[in-house]
């Protein structure tokens, strides 16, 4: 009844949902999810309005999967992260702006390489990774020889990987000075475009 459709990767670390809702449902399926204990709270991390008539056109899914997986991001790590704790500090997209302008800090681009290839932001480590089980070394080798303090900013398109992005850099490799963006680019660009459509403003990404 909700016309939602797309894919949901359900496993013990939570769950991994890319789905399309039609706006005018969108309040019904936020209080679908409101009303299970499970999913009290969660993050609806929205990204652009599809005209209707483009969905039709061009539907980015055309049914609903649900599946079960033993993670919900595959790491490839021997050992699990502890995402319940130490995973950094997450920055909201104002105030991941302002952390930019930090020359001690190291931005890291946690995205694959054909994600990293489009754009990023300026100053910014892409890992160049193929999968996101090369993450682990690239980290190491892109923070050789920086002290554990150093101000370590990461961020990823949606901000799930960067969950266990920044569990491993407190985690297994020490640094305490963790941050990530928020929602990731998804959330940055959409926080971004509302200002600029509330001001009458052009928006360019």
């Amino acid at each position: 009844p909700l016309c939602v459709v797309g894919r949901v990767y359900v496993s013990n670390e939570g769950v991994n949902a890319q789905i399309a809702v039609p706006s005018n449902i969108l309040p019904n399926f936020r209080a679908a999810c409101a009303s299970l204990p499970a999913l009290e709270g969660v993050d609806l991390n929205l990204d652009l309005d599809i005209p209707n008539a483009e969905f039709n056109a061009f539907p980015p899914f055309r049914t609903l999967h649900v599946r079960p997986r033993e993670q919900i991001v595959v790491d490839g790590l021997d050992e699990p992260l502890d995402l319940r704790d130490q995973t950094g500090i997450q920055l909201q997209p104002d105030e991941w702006h302002s952390a930019l302008d930090n020359p001690d800090a190291v931005i890291l681009d946690c995205r694959n390489t054909y994600e990293s290839d489009v754009g990023r932001f300026d100053g910014a480590v892409p890992l160049n990774t193929t999968t996101f089980r090369d993450t682990w070394d690239k980290l190491a080798d892109a923070l050789e020889g920086k002290p554990k303090d150093t101000p370590v900013l990461t961020y990823c398109t949606g901000g799930i990987r960067c969950v266990k992005v920044g569990a491993y850099l407190e985690q297994r490799l020490g640094f305490a000075n963790t941050y990530r963006l928020e929602g990731g680019i998804v959330n940055y660009t959409r926080h971004f475009r509302d200002i600029a459509d509330s001001e009458g403003a052009p928006f360019d990404a």
